[in-house]
């Protein structure tokens, strides 16, 4: 079992914090979870993708790249998180030939519950993805990554115990495809905080938040697989995914 705890939210722009409950941000995208020496942890973050009849698991391709095979990963899920585990459920990982991304297929869907989030692969089509490109712009847009740090988790008796990440920021200044990430935030009271390392967070999706009247719209732009911390997080662009949902 994995409990989340209230998530740490962060602003690295100067942006209110959207009104609204913290934990509906940090569900944007779920957290994968490994067995080690009989205990559970945090390996990555990932998304569910729905294309016709088919679902599948999209996150980082180098969380496969040390031995963890998919059939081994487990999804957690809203509120106090049961864990799915995929075993014989996951099929071989389609990596995409230059960028870090990874897209597990998922044979039969039925042991994941189906009020979890799942997106629909319509959102990937060049016109979505072209419309979503970010760019650094006098006044940059607003984005919001959420995602499930390594360091914020740990085992306890009952289980994983873990601290979701909501993070929004700006596009880096200089680096395409990237966006701030300092060492030193303010939270939503405006306070200073030290922002985590984002290790486990690799596989989370970066959305633009545009502000609609008394809500927000959220457009995925990014799949988020790397991270310098005090200066950058950086993504690859969600049409990654454009031909890995087949």
């Amino acid at each position: 079992m994995l409990e989340a705890l209230e998530p740490l939210t962060v602003r690295l722009d100067d942006g209110a914090v959207p009104r609204g409950p913290a934990q509906e941000w940090a569900l944007l995208s779920l957290p994968l979870v490994r067995r080690l020496a009989n205990r559970v942890a945090i390996l990555g973050s990932g998304t569910l993708w729905q294309s016709g009849r088919r679902l599948y698991l999209a996150t980082a391709a180098h969380l496969f790249e040390h031995g963890a095979r998919a059939c081994d990963l487990g999804i957690a899920g809203p509120g106090r998180h049961e864990i799915t585990w995929l075993g014989l459920h996951a099929r071989a990982p389609q990596l995409h030939p230059q960028a870090d991304v990874a897209v597990v297929p998922i044979a039969d869907p039925g042991p994941v519950p189906r009020h979890w989030r799942r997106y629909p692969a319509q959102w990937l089509s060049d016109e979505a993805g072209e419309a979503c490109a970010p760019t650094a712009t006098a006044h940059p847009a607003r984005y919001v990554l959420c995602g499930w740090p390594a360091e914020q988790a740990q085992w306890s008796g009952a289980g994983l115990v873990a601290r979701p990440i909501v993070c929004f920021t700006t596009p880096h200044p200089v680096e395409f495809g990237a966006f701030r990430y300092g060492r030193i935030a303010e939270d939503g009271h405006g306070r200073a905080l030290e922002t985590p390392a984002l290790d486990g967070v690799s596989g989370a999706l970066v959305w633009r938040v545009e502000q609609a009247a008394d809500r927000c719209r959220l457009a995925p732009v990014g799949i988020q697989v790397s991270f310098a911390h005090g200066r950058l997080l950086r993504c690859e662009p969600i049409a990654t995914l454009r031909g890995l949902l087949r």
